[in-house]
């Protein structure tokens, strides 16, 4: 540890004891955060979290000005603005929620000016003196419901006696009764209800349309889904020939969809697999399409992704993992029996560990072999006239090869042949369906509008039971250079203040499904998906012209708070690399060590202000330490597991479990610092981990490795280590 002390240095102050307390309790609730990060945080408060975003704009209809007085600041009882007296004029949204709302909430009597006045980074901001600023923060985030005023979030806080002690019911009362007042008199109270309404057809969600972006799939012979998420074998469907059946050996299924190859490969017969010599051989042209999950990007050979072939030496085609690239071979006059005189090949680093759709074609009239990759082309070659060679005694394999020589690991979530060459668009359109086209979308029926069959579709899905998400609007008609501006969604006749993106379209649709918007909205529920119905109103659509909806200027944003430095912070991204590297021995140079770093290094901290540290950057952290502990207990080598584990077997046995996590402790958070966590309470939660994941009493094996890579990283991603 001596060589290494300048990584493991803590800054020195008078509270070194309440730093200590506090590094230990963040260490704990870091070592837990690590095995749950790659899942997904939960949702956070109202008042917690990142920092707020201002609004758009004032989504309302008379102007932006105040127009109305803030009141007696020391007065609970809202104060009813009216509305001039023109009943034809639409209310200005911001004078009435400054004549209503916004003197409740800066009452300096009540508690929600203490935490909630933009010095505190963790509050939203909507307590605030500015009206205009109070008024784009309390819109933007969507904490008034003016259609269900009881549900207004800022209504339901208090009565969880959210930081108000006994004030809390008196708050909740005045609050409500303000926004009471406000929605009585809102434009956006009963869907802007004033002036000419053009809207769609309302619909509903019952109406879901599910795979709504079609799949380019005409030529399709087999499609694998991996659905059946049990068993031995998997089936390959379609509507040409008999089904294929592929026989699992040495694989799992995926609990979160698809099937994993760990050490086997997925096989057909070879009755079964000459199907594809009956269908492709004698068209010269075909597509192999796969939607995987490459467990690495060492993988060589190349290892055999999707493969119909009978050796190493013998293939009618193959798309495999050649380390970062991705390989085509296929058998013809010219490429040989191995399809590999040349082996077509993406360039370097086109290969990562997430999620890529990999389509292979061969045309013989068009150039021959070509690798897409996510939608985009990515490799060709200019051979002209060439002609499929192939034989009948090949078999279809994913994930290696016949003879079992050419491992591929990784997920295949879905796999399909086509018996034609899938041109760009096509590709292109198969990449936006999706690995398994669950995409739901919602349709706007506008022909009493147009004069003409037409619909707008969106994208459309539930995101948690108080909000909906709506994206990526499309016009179907046949009607031609329809104008669409200033449209928004509304729920049950009220357009929501928030979240109106759509409402800045203004444009020509001159084709029939082109894209109104590439964005997305959320928007809040009001009686859940079975009550709730949905249309959708417009400025102007068509010929015909309907009630706007004035966007005013986004509110300034508010100035950042003098808050004093903190004494800690934390290590930057150089630093953790540095770090990782030094307490576990493996080079930076490593492969995988090289790529994780590479592709997630921004999302790293960039400085050491702690208090500019995020959640977002804490995964990142962890995601690194995880390729370095994998590398800490591969299989490849099984000294640097031993060497760092201080274990002869690399295993964990049951009264083994204690030494293994204050080894880790003594690497990770270092030995006789004033400051570091303490000792014993942190062995006991790495201890909880291996108790966690099924060690209890002790594993090894691939399983005991397993658990050895999470207490590697639990260590190495706590704040021990990255906190200065």
């Amino acid at each position: 540890m001596s060589q290494n002390n300048h990584l493991f240095e803590r800054s020195s102050n008078d509270t070194q004891s309440k730093r200590s307390y506090v590094l230990q309790m963040i260490c704990i609730v870091m070592l837990a955060l690590v095995l749950t990060a790659c899942g997904g945080g939960g949702g956070g408060s109202d008042d917690s979290g990142s920092a707020p975003v201002a609004s758009g704009g004032n989504n309302t209809g008379g102007g932006n000005g105040s127009g109305g007085s803030n009141g007696d600041m020391g007065d609970t009882n809202p104060i009813d603005p009216g509305n001039g007296g023109n009943n034809n004029t639409p209310p200005n949204e911001e004078a009435l929620f400054a004549a209503t709302l916004h003197p409740v909430l800066v009452n300096p009597g009540y508690t929600c000016v203490l935490c909630h006045n933009g010095s505190n980074m963790q509050a939203i901001p909507f307590a605030v003196a500015d009206v205009a600023n109070s008024y784009s923060v309390v819109t933007g985030q969507a904490i008034v419901n003016l259609a269900a005023t009881a549900q207004s979030t800022v209504y339901q806080r208090p009565l969880t006696n959210h930081n108000c002690g006994a004030m809390c019911q008196t708050i909740a009362d005045d609050v409500l009764q303000a926004i009471n007042a406000w929605a009585a008199q809102s434009a956006n109270n009963g869907g802007n209800n004033n002036g000419n309404i053009v809207a769609s057809a309302t619909t509903n969600f019952s109406q879901l349309v599910t795979g709504s972006v079609p799949r380019a799939d005409a030529n399709q012979i087999t499609l694998f889904t991996f659905s059946e998420g049990a068993g031995d074998t998997t089936v390959g469907t379609s509507n040409v020939g008999a089904d294929m059946t592929l026989n699992l050996t040495g694989t799992e299924w995926d609990p979160e969809g698809g099937l994993r190859n760990v050490s086997g490969k997925a096989q057909a017969s070879l009755t079964d697999s000459q199907k594809l010599f009956n269908l492709l051989s004698g068209g010269n042209q075909f597509s192999v399409e796969a939607w995987v999950i490459p467990e690495n990007t060492d993988q060589t050979g190349p290892a055999r992704i999707v493969s119909y072939s009978i050796n190493t030496g013998r293939r009618n085609f193959t798309l495999g993992q050649r380390a970062d690239q991705y390989a085509a071979r296929v058998q013809t006059l010219e490429t040989g029996p191995n399809g590999s005189n040349p082996e077509l090949r993406s360039e370097n680093d086109t290969v990562n560990t997430e999620l890529n759709h990999i389509v292979m074609t061969y045309d013989n009239l068009q150039g021959g072999r070509k690798i897409y990759l996510n939608g985009v082309l990515a490799a060709e070659e200019t051979i002209q006239g060439d002609m499929l060679n192939w034989q009948d005694d090949n078999l279809f394999i994913l994930g290696n090869e016949a003879t079992n020589d050419r491992l591929w690991r990784g997920v295949f979530k879905m796999v399909a042949i086509h018996n034609t060459a899938l041109n760009g668009a096509q590709v292109a359109q198969n990449f936006e369906a999706g690995s398994d086209n669950a995409v739901t979308s919602l349709r706007f029926d506008v022909a009493s509008v147009l004069g003409a069959p037409g619909y707008i579709e969106m994208q459309a899905y539930e995101l948690d039971p108080d909000a909906y998400v709506f994206a990526r609007p499309i016009l179907v008609t046949d009607a031609t250079g329809v104008r669409v501006k200033n449209m928004r969604i509304a729920v049950n006749d009220n357009v929501p203040v928030a979240m109106q993106v759509f409402r800045r379209v203004d444009m020509m649709v001159n084709q029939s499904g082109q894209e109104i918007s590439p964005l997305g909205a959320l928007i809040p529920s009001d009686l859940g998906m079975a009550g709730d119905q949905i249309s959708l109103q417009f400025e102007i659509l068509g010929g015909q012209t309907g009630s706007a909806e004035t966007i005013g200027p986004a509110a300034p944003p508010l100035p950042p708070a003098d808050v004093p430095e903190p004494d800690v912070g934390v290590r930057t991204f150089s630093q953790v690399h540095d770090t990782f590297a030094a307490i576990t021995g493996i080079s930076q140079n490593d492969r995988d060590i090289r790529d994780r770093y590479n592709d997630i290094r921004d999302q790293l901290p960039p400085t050491a202000n702690a208090l500019g540290f995020g959640g977002a950057q804490q995964i990142a952290i962890q995601r690194l330490a995880t390729t370095y502990c994998d590398e800490v207990v591969g299989n490849n080598n099984n000294a640097r597991c031993r060497n760092f584990f201080n274990d002869n077997n690399c295993a964990i046995g049951a009264g083994e479990k204690d030494a293994i996590a204050g080894t880790v402790i003594d690497k990770t958070a270092g030995v006789n610092l004033a400051n570091q966590p303490d000792r014993t309470a942190s062995i006991a939660a790495l201890v909880g981990v291996m108790d966690a994941n099924n060690c209890a009493n002790g594993c090894n094996g691939a399983a005991g490795r397993q658990v050895l890579q999470a207490v590697c990283a639990a260590g190495l991603a706590s704040s021990a280590v990255t906190i200065n």
